[in-house]
């Protein structure tokens, strides 16, 4: 049968597109810009043959001439976007590029004078064929800002350990550690110099906290920000140590005596007792295995890092005075995992799937995202962390109902009180009950809440339970496996720093229209709309 020319040439311009060895630019550009409505660039960008080009087999970016092109984009469209248009390669710093099966992200971080502005970042997402599609922006103009210290980085950690009555402080190495531009809680538009700092008491580990002091100006040495470091409660390697010999909180020096390595008794361990090693061990297993399968996720990191974790914290002390028997936590600047040896209310830590699913989920937020661990991006560190976590536990098959966060960790005086840690779909009715709704934020939240540990950062483990909520309601109408790749894709790829609940919501519903069908897509603005996210 001999076809029509033009139906030819149709046909051989579709199969072209779809090997994507022909480029199509997206018509528009959708752009979320903190604080301000979604809006389209009409102008296109697609990355040139020399930045980007696409194989049957793989994605081939060249990481510099991509960014570049990016930049010079930005530029360009910068009247559009309400910036100067004068960004360098100085000003606006690539970070990391992240693949998929959808296309690829680049990730920008903003620098004024060589110093990095805290949550000023752009991500920009382009598909298969190396058209930008989205930008998410939280870029600013800042001018004539003096980021000369008059306080040293060794002055201002002794103002801090003197402020927070430390002992001795033992500095971590955080992803932003060092001299910031940082906005100043309560006050839009307004910035200071600070320096930021990772530490924890340098005798027994307790304590860690990633503070903010004051570098210039009459307040220097004051403290600006103080925030708790401990997001409580092929295969990468995995270390697992018993830290109950000592009352010594685990940390980089000392994280116990090493018992397993990869499934495999050390030399000490073969005398020691493994049931609490080889529990989290297994759960490890699971969650690497969970990530690998479904996201090709290397660790993490994404780079094969070794997972390290303590088992049986404070196991033989009377008294837990440090907060860490009853505990499992991931702190980031030391990279480290930790599980408490248990109490009388609370145990079982390096058993229960979803608890170290959750912990693990923070350390890949902590290399991807970064969440800034307060108010609403906080909360939503926390809230992916308890999303993964129920996924990974629905995934392998366990019995119970996967919104109910922490259930197996409960022990009899506290099972009376409630079912679970945290319950997604009813957050009322978790151990310590949460709002399900914005209008229901306790009014010490609200914006200008200044973080520190006496309010949970600005109540990060509390205002979770209105995205965990959101994300209940829109599992029950479309089930787990359809929800994982946007999920996942979100958290890794289109989320700031900063963003917050209404960007979450922006960035989930875009990421589903590119994913999934109208119907499906209803379902999750409604679920949306029930907690009252507004975008």
């Amino acid at each position: 049968m001999n076809l029509p020319f033009k139906i030819l040439a149709s046909m051989l311009l579709i199969a072209l597109s779809n090997s994507g060895l022909l480029a199509q630019a997206h018509a528009e550009v959708k752009v979320f810009q903190a604080g301000t409505p979604s809006f389209t660039l009409s102008t296109a960008l697609q990355l040139s043959p020399s930045a980007y080009r696409k194989t049957p087999t793989a994605i081939d970016v060249n990481r510099g001439t991509a960014a570049q092109e990016t930049l010079r984009y930005i530029n360009a469209n910068a009247q559009e976007l309400g910036l100067d248009g004068n960004f360098t390669g100085e000003s606006l710093i690539f970070k990391r590029l992240r693949k998929s099966a959808q296309g690829i992200s680049l990730h920008f971080q903003q620098r004024f004078n060589r110093v990095t502005i805290e949550g000023a970042e752009l991500i920009a997402l382009f598909d298969l064929q190396g058209g930008l599609s989205v930008l998410n922006s939280s870029l600013v103009l800042v001018d004539g800002f003096n980021v000369q210290p008059e306080l040293s980085r060794e002055d201002a950690l002794r103002s801090a350990v003197r402020a927070l009555r430390y002992q001795q402080a033992d500095l971590g190495a955080g992803s932003r550690d060092g001299l910031l531009i940082a906005p100043r809680p309560g006050r839009a538009g307004q910035y200071a110099l600070v320096w930021q700092l990772s530490f924890r008491e340098m005798e027994d580990g307790s304590r860690p906290v990633e503070v903010q002091v004051l570098a210039r100006g009459s307040q220097k040495g004051s403290l600006l920000r103080n925030r708790t470091l401990e997001h409580s409660i092929s295969r990468a390697p995995v270390a697992i140590y018993d830290a109950s010999v000592t009352a010594v909180i685990p940390n980089p020096i000392y994280k116990g005596v090493k018992v397993l390595q990869n499934g495999e008794p050390t030399l000490i361990g073969r005398v020691l007792p493994l049931a609490e090693a080889k529990s989290a061990n297994a759960q490890f297993e699971k969650v690497l295995d969970f990530f690998t399968e479904e996201f090709n996720r290397n660790g993490f990191d994404d780079q094969g890092a070794e997972v390290t974790a303590s088992v049986n914290v404070q196991k033989y002390t009377f008294l837990d005075i440090l907060g860490q028997k009853q505990n499992a936590a991931w702190v980031a600047p030391w990279k480290l995992f930790i599980f408490g040896a248990g109490g009388e209310e609370l145990g079982n830590f390096a058993s229960a799937l979803d608890v170290v699913g959750h912990e693990y989920t923070h350390a890949v937020v902590s290399h991807s995202s970064d969440l800034v661990y307060e108010g609403e991006p906080g909360a939503l560190n926390e809230h992916l962390a308890d999303v993964f976590g129920a996924m990974i536990e629905q995934a392998s098959g366990a019995a119970g109902n996967p919104f109910l966060i922490g259930d197996t960790v409960l022990l009899a005086p506290l099972k009376k009180e409630a079912e679970a840690l945290r319950d997604m779909l009813h957050p009322e009715k978790g151990l310590s009950p949460q709002p399900g709704k914005v209008s229901e934020t306790p009014a010490e939240f609200a914006p200008g809440c200044v973080p520190s540990g006496g309010n949970d950062n600005c109540g990060v483990h509390i205002l979770s339970g209105i995205p965990n909520r959101a994300f209940a309601l829109m599992t029950e109408k479309l089930g787990w496996e359809t929800l994982r790749g946007i999920s996942y894709r979100v958290m890794t790829q289109r989320l700031r720093s900063t963003s917050d609940f209404r960007d979450y919501r922006a960035q989930f519903e875009d990421e589903c229209e590119k994913s999934l069908t109208r119907t499906m897509c209803r379902s999750v603005k409604r679920a949306f709309d029930d907690v009252e996210i507004e975008i």
